[in-house]
C-alpha cells in the first residue's frame, strides 16, 4: 500500500464524513420522529426517534470502519462491521447517558457558571466518544494491545483537545453557553456543533496518522 493513499488528512476526511455526517444524520432523523407533528404517543415517539437515531449512527459507523479497513488492505468485513458497530454508536449513547445524568445533577446545584459546566462535561464527552470509538476499532480488527489503547488515548486526546480550542474560542468571540440572549442564538447547539466537527477531525488526523506510521513501520521491517 502506497503511504500516500493513508495519513492525517485522509482520516480527517473519511471521519468527519461518516462519524460526524451519522451523527448530524442520526440527531435530524430523531428529530423528525420525534417532532410535534408526528401523530403518535409521546413515549412511543421518543422510543423510535431514539431508536432510529442510534441506527443510523451505528450504519455510519460501520461504514467508516469499513473505509479504514480497505485502506488497511483488511479484507474481513465482519470484523469491520462489528468494529464499526460496536464503536461509534455505542460510544455517543455511553456519553450521551453520561452527560444527561451529570447535567441533572450538577445544573440543579449550579456551583459553577453554566459555561463553565458546559466545558467540564463536554470536553471529557468528546474524548469518550473518540477514544471508545477508536478502541473498537482496534479491537475488532485485532491490533496488538498496547497499539489499541495508544491509539484510543491519542485519537481521544486530540478530540478533547479540539472541542476544547473550539469551546474557549467561541467563548472568547460572544458565543458563552448560558449567556443573556444565548437561547435566542442556539448557542449551546451551534458551540456543540463546530466542537464536535473538530473534534471528528482532530480524532481521525490523529487515527489517520497512527495508522501511516504503522505502515511504514511494516513495510520498512519486511524490506
Amino acid at each position: 500500500m502506497a503511504l500516500a493513499t493513508v495519513g492525517s488528512s485522509w482520516g480527517a476526511r473519511i471521519t468527519a464524513t461518516w462519524l460526524f455526517g451519522g451523527f448530524l444524520a442520526g440527531i435530524g432523523a430523531g428529530i423528525l420522529v420525534g417532532g410535534r407533528s408526528v401523530p403518535l404517543p409521546e413515549p412511543l415517539k421518543v422510543s423510535l426517534a431514539a431508536i432510529l437515531a442510534v441506527a443510523i449512527m451505528v450504519l455510519a459507523g460501520v461504514q467508516w470502519a469499513r473505509a479504514i479497513g480497505r485502506r488497511m488492505g483488511i479484507a474481513s468485513s465482519r470484523r469491520l462491521t462489528l468494529a464499526g458497530a460496536l464503536g461509534f454508536g455505542p460510544a455517543v449513547i455511553v456519553a450521551g447517558g453520561i452527560l444527561t445524568l451529570l447535567e441533572s445533577r450538577v445544573f440543579g446545584v449550579r456551583i459553577l457558571p453554566i459555561h463553565l459546566i458546559y466545558g467540564l462535561l463536554f470536553v471529557p464527552a468528546a474524548f469518550l466518544v473518540a477514544a471508545g470509538t477508536t478502541l473498537a476499532f482496534g479491537v475488532g480488527v485485532q491490533f496488538e494491545k498496547m497499539k489499541e489503547w495508544r491509539i484510543a488515548l491519542t485519537t481521544g486526546a486530540a478530540s478533547a483537545l479540539a472541542f476544547l480550542i473550539v469551546y474557549l474560542a467561541m467563548d472568547a468571540a460572544g458565543w458563552r453557553v448560558g449567556s443573556p440572549g444565548a437561547a435566542r442564538r442556539a448557542t449551546m447547539l451551534v458551540v456543540t456543533a463546530l466542537g464536535s466537527l473538530s473534534a471528528t477531525i482532530a480524532a481521525g488526523a490523529a487515527l489517520g496518522r497512527q495508522i501511516k506510521v504503522d505502515i511504514g513501520s511494516m513495510n520498512s521491517s519486511s524490506t
